[in-house]
């Protein structure tokens, strides 16, 4: 199997092909393929609830793999925001972007936090086009629509769109943080960097020092003392990642069982003079 198989669980899916998202038409829809951005593991459990439906790495793995990359000179730790995953890419065909919430294609029209979305796309069309065609129409841009708050209300966002991923479809990987911050050149905000530590097998990444960053980090996009929802760890060898995984605060664990959706849509806030996309 290929590792394009492996890591984004490619399935067939309805989708659009209209030039604005707000026109699509639901008896004209075409098969296309989506690359779903793929679950990422729990380096450990935080919660006992956490196993339930989340993939959770085997401890002798994490001691034994997970840290051994030889050519991974740090390992990057960057703040995990609440919002929803979306993933925009280009239509090679029609040439037109098209936006996918995990496994299905979303439009303005999908969901009461996504109506913004096709004037975000508007705004930022010529950045996106020249992102996405580059590289032979070869990436897929991945991030968070945090127009509307879920668990935790962030009132100091530079946008609604931070993005976090970019994935090479020729390479059939994602590329590195430092070659995502090179290619988004400053068009697009990126998750907040708490830090970047040696890799040193794990030796300076403790269980017990990412708890205490669990619980005494307070979010980058939030001017109250609210902690970060979790954290990702990242190991990058040369343009590409190689390892990632995620811890998550063990109360944002139990507070999922009340989804969001079901409650009134209170939306996030943009500091204005954050913004520069």
């Amino acid at each position: 199997m290929s590792s394009k198989k492996k890591a984004s669980s490619q399935h067939k899916t309805k989708g659009s092909s209209s030039s604005s998202l707000s026109d699509q038409d639901d008896n004209e829809t075409q098969v296309i393929d989506i690359i779903k951005f793929p679950r990422t593991p729990h380096l450990f459990a935080t919660n006992k609830d956490v196993s339930r439906d989340d993939l959770v790495l085997d401890e002798r793995d994490v001691a034994s793999s997970f840290y051994s990359v030889a050519q991974a000179p740090f390992i990057t730790l960057e703040e995990k925001i609440d919002g929803s995953n979306l993933g925009i890419s280009l239509d090679v065909e029609s040439y037109k972007l098209r936006c996918q919430n995990r496994s299905h294609y979303v439009t303005c029209q999908s969901h009461s936090q996504f109506k913004t979305l096709q004037s975000w796309l508007d705004e930022h069309s010529g950045e996106l086009y020249a992102l996405l065609s580059a590289n032979n129409n070869g990436y897929i841009l991945y991030g968070e629509w945090v127009y509307a708050k879920h668990s935790i209300l962030y009132d100091k966002l530079p946008d609604t769109f931070i993005a976090f991923d970019i994935y090479d479809k020729h390479a059939e990987k994602f590329v590195s943080v430092q070659k995502r911050n090179q290619l988004l050149n400053l068009h697009a905000p990126t998750l907040c960097v708490i830090e970047q530590i040696p890799n040193n097998n794990g030796a300076s990444l403790t269980k017990e020092y990412l708890m205490h960053l669990l619980n005494t980090y307070k979010s980058h996009y939030s001017s109250t003392d609210e902690p970060i929802e979790g954290v990702y760890i990242r190991i990058d060898e040369g343009d590409y990642l190689k390892k990632r995984a995620k811890v998550v605060r063990s109360d944002f664990i139990q507070a999922i069982d009340t989804h969001w959706s079901t409650m009134e849509l209170v939306k996030n806030r943009i500091d204005f003079s954050l913004k520069k996309y």
